[in-house]
């Protein structure tokens, strides 16, 4: 059988190709793009089999899919993603033999290639080896070894050098290759499933999460594959304050939908300014809950959305404070769900008592503001108003959130509004909220510059009282 492996990971891609030919008697052609494949079938190239990723670069598994519909061909296809097969728009186009999640990619995979095998194609294949090479490189990628790892000493002779929860990093990978003079090491073929889904987990990317963390599932599902104990309880936990909320408000959840440009956009600056992966993944997750439970209380839900449709890009303004917002606080000693909870619930809600009226959040220490006394009085009065609103509806926010709301707009100098707040008598979050504020201003006053240096530069005077000088200090220590 001839199959066509279609990965832009490179060590996943060959790793699948040499296990799956040593024991499964195939043959295996592999490529890293969909455009790479297609390539390959116009050359005339025929296989049984094609087996694709979905998100990769320089054409993806959407593309392929499309060219084999128009091509009318009849070739088998096995998705093999990070994706389920509901969310790839074009799954209907084709016909897809099979969907395989990763990171549990190698048994599906053998059992999918085993329905497709002819009668009398053995699969049996006389190992040579009970042993496969594995480099030090894809080694130290998935990190914690998944399963025993041997050093070999002659032709029949192996050592177990690694047990399965040892850590190799980096720095072991430097000492084999300098004193060991050592450029792999030797994995059993018994333990090639262990192996080959934690090599598939390893190069499976946050990044290509962040756009669909709308729901519980994807962001449970998120939460499933990482590591680290605190993001994944983070996570596990929104995915379940999510679900409550899609209980009691069920079409509500969908207006995240509807944002996912200002989200992109958001994350963009978000991903320039230097957080990581991590950071966007679990912000996506705590922006989305917060604008869930805004649009599942009617009162602020209409007000919003009078917000958001009128002119003056509301939206993008509310989402990027959301978002900047919730990443600086993840730098920040006071971190956690409630915290992120808090500011993006604050950055949805700081504008409400704006809507319907022409008025328009600005800085109106400005010299160049000219408004009427009324829009200025309008714009000193709305977070007061937006306070006294959420009171007289009942909502039961934490005291942390009116604290926000009424403290957006004052200053580290004790020069803004309503109350002439100034350096610690300002509440620690409404803090990064005002800061986040300030550089959503700067970004968008300098065409999209997103240098965090030069804005806190600008704002080193300013910023030195208060919690302000801890931001600026977390701020910095992330090294952009």
């Amino acid at each position: 059988m001839k199959i066509l492996l279609v990965e832009d990971e490179e060590d996943l891609r060959e790793a699948l190709i040499r296990i799956l030919q040593l024991k499964q008697n195939v043959e295996i052609h592999g490529v890293d793009s969909g455009n790479a494949a297609i390539a390959k079938l116009k050359a005339g190239e025929s296989y049984q089999l094609i087996i694709s990723d979905y998100n990769m670069p320089n054409g993806s598994g959407g593309d392929l899919l499309k060219y084999l519909a128009e091509s009318k061909s009849s070739i088998p296809f096995i998705l093999c993603s990070s994706m389920e097969l509901s969310e790839i728009p074009e799954a209907g186009i084709y016909p897809i033999l099979g969907s395989v999640l990763k990171p549990d990619v190698f048994r599906p995979l053998v059992a999918l290639i085993e329905k497709l095998r002819p009668i009398g194609d053995s699969s049996d294949n006389k190992l040579s080896s009970q042993f496969f090479r594995v480099s030090l490189e894809v080694i130290a990628k998935i990190h914690t070894v998944c399963c025993p790892l041997f050093i070999q000493l002659s032709e029949s002779k192996f050592i177990k050098v690694f047990n399965t929860g040892d850590e190799f990093s980096k720095e072991e990978e430097t000492r084999f290759r300098n004193t060991k003079k050592l450029d792999s090491l030797y994995v059993r073929v018994d333990d090639c499933e262990i192996f080959v889904n934690a090599l598939a987990k390893s190069t499976i990317q946050i990044q290509s999460f962040t756009d669909k963390l709308n729901n519980p599932k994807s962001i449970q599902r998120l939460a499933d594959l990482i590591d680290d104990p605190v993001l994944k309880n983070d996570l596990s936990d929104i995915a379940m304050m999510l679900r409550v909320t899609e209980i009691n408000a069920p079409n509500n959840i969908l207006t995240a939908e509807s944002l996912k440009p200002f989200y992109r956009k958001a994350l963009a600056h978000v991903e320039k300014l230097g957080f990581t992966p991590e950071v966007m993944a679990l912000v996506t997750a705590n922006v989305n809950l917060a604008l869930s439970v805004v649009m599942g209380t009617d009162s602020l839900k209409e007000s919003l959305k009078n917000l958001f449709n009128q002119k003056g890009g509301h939206e993008s303004h509310s989402v990027d404070i959301a978002y900047l917002a919730c990443s600086i606080a993840s730098v920040m000693p006071w971190k956690s769900d409630a915290a992120r909870h808090k500011l993006a619930l604050a950055a949805f809600l700081h504008d409400i008592e704006l809507a319907g009226d022409s008025a328009q959040e600005v800085d109106l220490m400005h010299p160049s503001v000219n408004l009427t006394a009324k829009e200025k009085r309008r714009i000193r009065e709305h977070p007061e108003k937006v306070v006294a609103k959420l009171k007289s509806q009942n909502c039961n926010f934490a005291y942390n959130i009116e604290q926000i709301l009424l403290q957006h707009h004052e200053r580290p100098d004790g020069t803004g509004y309503p109350r002439k707040l100034m350096g610690s008598a300002i509440d620690p979050l409404a803090s990064v909220f005002i800061v986040a504020h300030d550089l959503v201003q700067y970004i968008e006053s300098n065409s999209g510059h997103h240098s965090l240096p030069d804005f806190l530069k600008l704002k080193e005077e300013e910023y030195k009282v208060g919690h302000f000088h801890k931001i600026v200090v977390a701020m910095q220590s992330l090294g952009m």
